[in-house]
């Protein structure tokens, strides 16, 4: 606690939000880490009232809901909020970590949600990046557009290696392969198709198509062994 006042402190008085959120971040990983090392009632209470302020803050400061929109990003987006977003996704993952041990009977559907709040904050730093990197060479527009690509194949590829693994850690794997498989279909159809011009349009749908296609094919074969009867 002592640490996560000075730390605070320190920030406040050497920067403006950005810094103050990321202290934030930093704060609260700590103490979700702890909470699972530890395994005391009340500093889960204070790692949980951690993570949520750090994410409320995280949200209202960095605004990460612009990475719906091209004109918005290319404006707001600096490095800061390529480390904000990195920062939040080790805290997702911590938070999910932690929850997995604390409610070992939940543990399929805390992995689920999890793992789709870290891969969209990644998300939002992909796209971050890409609109620093493309600010850097003078065309922070393609860089924008460039990460979103990025974006949508890294999706449907983590949700074509859920559904095909054969891990037995992983619980319901293949459920939430389907579920991320969803996101990034709706995804390409309802945010892509809308916001990428053509090149990039026509590279999200090949690629899309083509990591569907080897998905169906290689389901398909693990669910017909002999080659005959229908998929399950």
């Amino acid at each position: 606690i002592v640490g996560s006042a000075l730390l605070l402190l320190t920030w406040v008085e050497l920067g403006g939000r950005e810094l103050t959120g990321f202290a934030l971040t930093l704060s609260a990983l700590a103490y979700v880490v702890s909470a699972g090392l530890w395994g005391r009632r009340w500093v889960d209470l204070v790692a949980a009232a951690a993570s949520v302020i750090a994410v409320l803050v995280y949200a209202a400061v960095n605004r990460p809901h612009l990475v719906l929109s091209d004109r918005l990003a290319v404006r707001e987006f600096t490095y800061w909020d390529v480390v904000s977003a990195f920062a939040i996704t080790a805290l997702a993952v911590a938070v999910t970590w932690w929850a997995r041990r604390r409610l070992p009977r939940e543990s399929a559907r805390v992995m689920m949600v999890g793992a789709v709040v870290a891969l969209a904050a990644f998300s939002v730093m992909v796209v971050a990046a890409g609109v620093v990197i493309g600010d850097l060479t003078g065309v922070a527009r393609n860089g924008f557009l460039a990460a979103h690509l990025v974006v949508t194949v890294l999706w449907i590829c983590c949700a074509a290696w859920l559904v095909l693994t054969a891990n037995p850690r992983i619980a319901d794997a293949r459920r939430l392969g389907f579920v991320l498989g969803s996101l990034a279909l709706a995804k390409l159809l309802l945010l892509d198709l809308a916001t990428l011009p053509g090149l990039f349009r026509v590279l999200s749908f090949i690629a899309v198509g083509a990591v569907m296609l080897a998905v169906a094919v290689r389901y398909r074969r693990e669910t017909e062994p002999s080659g005959s009867g229908s998929p399950t």
